[in-house]
């Protein structure tokens, strides 16, 4: 049996997609047990945010929007790619701002996680904002507030269909829950 503690060894890197979105590479790859893989996919993105905001009175943010990927209206979280150099936290503050004019002092950082662990896919930096505040009105109509229950029924039905989006909602209400019992929300 392999020692599990090692790590897979890259022969070789060869780009052969690139767009500014995406690099597409295929590896050389030597495995523990000494096989070699000539042509593993890695796929290079820009690691990104996802922001759950919730005002004081409990309601949550979503947005209404078509979604490419998925070839359909979903619900959405506040969330972009980060620019370059910029800290995740400090991506997610300037997200919310940027995209609906609201501001927060109370931000929880709920992991970071990569989107593929073969292909890896970019990495996602989530955050749950608590007790968000508008500096500057910029909510369209593809913006609306909604209560917890349907926040929930939203991610089990389909509504929010990213997975990024469900895990920011799921681990948001954990660490809630979690601060509830111990007594800090």
């Amino acid at each position: 049996m392999p020692d599990s503690n090692k790590k897979w060894e890259i022969l070789g890197r060869e780009p052969v997609f690139q767009h500014p979105q995406m690099t597409l590479f295929l590896e050389k790859i030597r495995l523990p047990d000494g096989k070699i893989i000539p042509d593993w996919p890695h796929v290079a993105v820009k690691d990104y945010v996802n922001v759950l905001a919730m005002k004081n009175d409990g309601q949550f943010l979503i947005a209404k929007r078509y979604e490419h990927g998925g070839r359909r209206y979903a619900w959405q979280l506040v969330g972009d790619t980060l620019e370059e150099g910029e800290a995740p936290l400090d991506g997610g503050r300037r997200c919310l701002f940027v995209e609906t004019g609201l501001e927060c002092q109370n931000w929880y950082y709920l992991g970071s996680f990569v989107n593929d662990p073969q292909r890896y896919g970019g990495v996602g930096h989530l955050f749950f904002a608590h007790g968000v505040t508008v500096k500057e009105e910029r909510l369209d109509d593809t913006w609306c507030w909604i209560g917890l229950d349907e926040l929930q029924q939203g991610v089990l039905d389909g509504r929010i269909s990213a997975m990024s989006y469900a895990l920011t909602i799921s681990l948001a209400l954990l660490a809630c829950h979690q601060k509830r019992i111990a007594g800090q929300f």
